[in-house]
């Protein structure tokens, strides 16, 4: 974003250029449903938080890897609406 606003890295603000409203799930919550909402919130990564504290990070990255059926979920919602942009070269990549 900094590059691509043309703003001084060397003075701008992580808030200046941080995602916000910030989108978590908690730990127990079911593959499918995290999946669900990166798609639905375009995003390919989720803060996994427990309570207030941050204890990991999900991707669509490790999801493709490690769960590669989930992948499928992802080419039936993309067959449903447009697939959103910064996702798109990790689903044309797993997906076959």
């Amino acid at each position: 974003r900094v590059v691509a606003e043309s703003k001084n890295a060397g003075k701008t603000k992580v808030k200046d250029v941080m995602s916000s409203p910030l989108v978590v799930v908690e730990p127990n919550m079911e593959l499918e449903e995290a999946v669900k909402l990166m798609f639905q919130m375009k995003i390919k990564k989720l803060p996994v938080v427990d309570g207030k504290r941050l204890v990991g990070l999900i991707t669509l990255t490790d999801i493709a890897r490690f769960q590669p059926q989930m992948m499928k979920i992802l080419k039936q919602l993309a067959r449903r609406q447009t697939t959103p942009k910064s996702m798109k070269k990790v689903i044309d990549y797993y997906i076959v």
